[in-house]
């Protein structure tokens, strides 16, 4: 992907209503014990952006802030479990105030508060156009196209989601094959996974293990 990646981060405490005047920490008072290099621009005490060149350098980002928040929550009490909200969305030129629409969805995405996943302290989206330019290992992470206060994004699935491996027809990238067969499995066998504990998986999604000597995808 060529565009920049824009990254809103919040912070908060449990959606558990007496809560919900808890004052979060700070954005930059947490992050720094994610990478004390790791510049921030704080917009409010709670949320703050950061710019990256491409999505590989977020995704990098995104794996350390499931890492801290383990470590920040792993003795804390049910009341004081700190959840992480991220959002990426490309950046665009033409979207002079880029930082603030990436603050405005970041802000629905926290107002929502999901119940369903209280447990699951790290939460992150991406909009459809981030999500169509990841390579097809790392849209396996992702859900398909749901709409979230009021905006069209993917939500990440929990690390703990379980692999449906899914045989299809694959074809070369950009032949008419490879259309249809992302059309169904966006359309019909992703979405009706969802509803389970699985998440689908198709072979060209597969990572090889650095064990096998090969890279890239799957052969199958």
């Amino acid at each position: 992907m060529d565009n920049s990646i824009i990254m809103a981060i919040g912070l908060d405490y449990t959606g558990d209503q007496e809560l919900q005047n808890k004052e979060p920490p700070s954005v930059k008072a947490v992050l720094p014990m994610l990478n004390p290099l790791l510049p921030i621009k704080g917009i409010e005490a709670s949320k703050g952006i950061r710019t990256f060149e491409n999505s590989d350098e977020a995704e990098k980002i995104v794996k350390n802030i499931y890492s801290l928040s383990s470590k920040i929550n792993k003795s804390a009490a049910k009341e004081k479990i700190l959840y992480f909200y991220i959002v990426l969305m490309a950046d665009d030129p033409e979207d002079q105030f880029i930082s603030v629409t990436a603050i405005n969805i970041l802000n629905g995405v926290i107002n929502e508060k999901q119940e369903s996943l209280q447990n699951y302290p790290v939460r992150v989206y991406i909009t459809g156009k981030v999500y169509k330019s990841l390579a097809p290992k790392f849209q396996d992470m992702y859900h398909s196209a749901v709409e979230v206060a009021g905006k069209v994004l993917h939500q990440r699935f929990s690390e703990d989601a379980q692999r449906c491996f899914v045989i299809s027809p694959i074809g070369a990238e950009g032949s008419e094959i490879r259309r249809r067969a992302d059309y169904v499995f966006e359309t019909y066998i992703k979405p009706a996974c969802e509803g389970t504990p699985f998440r689908a998986i198709r072979g060209e999604m597969m990572k090889i293990p650095s064990w096998c000597g090969l890279s890239g995808s799957s052969p199958i």
